[in-house]
């Protein structure tokens, strides 16, 4: 599965050096590390610019170092079949509305998501995420993919599923978290991992690199 969603709107692939315990940087002449790094050569916790996440729980993901960008971190599964793809992302987007309630994340995070000519949408749920402080809401999109098909014709499924939290320290920018699975039908999971559910439930919005951002900073 491509890293970057077909419907929503696309996020430059740059590199992060500054979670891995690895030499250099691939963007950097003398890099010498290796580019899939394993969770047992990853820190405990992986810092991006606000926000954290612990890694993963176990060696069923890896993350690609040429793939990361300092607000952008993805981490893949592995272990799948070659046309069964998996991977967490969370990203430090920019608002795209005055987004000051629920209600109107709701309303950008929906716009996000859209039919195409590539994805057809079966299902999509925003709603406020009642569960974390602050303004956040839940997605959960379901979709067929009309460029890949198995060999009954039917196309593969496509899933996002995660939140979204504007985030308290920085203005105008909002934290999304999400799982997304490609895969045809028959290998298709219909819920999320747990350990996936794990790694987007350990996900802490930063003010700085180990300090919680609080809500009540927002006036």
């Amino acid at each position: 599965m491509a890293s970057q969603s077909p419907i929503m709107r696309p996020v430059v692939v740059a590199f992060l050096c500054a979670t891995l315990p690895v030499s250099g940087c691939a963007s950097a002449p003398g890099y010498f590390g290796p580019d899939r790094v394993e969770p047992s050569r990853m820190r405990s916790h992986l810092v991006q610019k606000g926000y954290s996440v612990a890694r993963p729980p176990n060696n069923a993901w890896y993350l690609l170092v040429s793939e990361q960008h300092p607000e952008r971190l993805i981490i893949r599964r592995g272990h799948l079949e070659a046309d069964h793809s998996a991977f967490v992302s969370i990203t430090l987007d920019t608002e795209t509305a005055d987004v000051t309630s629920s209600a109107d994340l709701v309303s950008m995070i929906s716009g996000q998501y859209r039919s195409t000519e590539r994805i057809m949408l079966v299902r999509k749920t925003v709603v406020p995420d009642e569960h974390r402080t602050g303004i956040c809401v839940d997605f959960d999109v379901l979709g067929e993919d009309n460029t890949l098909h198995d060999g009954a014709g039917a196309p593969f499924r496509i899933s996002y599923v995660g939140f979204a939290c504007v985030h308290p320290t920085f203005p105008g920018r909002v934290v999304t978290a999400m799982y997304s699975e490609r895969a045809p039908g028959a290998e298709f999971g219909e819920s999320v991992p747990g350990d996936a559910k794990a790694i987007l439930d350990s996900v802490v919005l930063e003010s700085a690199p180990g300090t919680p951002a609080s809500a009540e900073a927002i006036e």
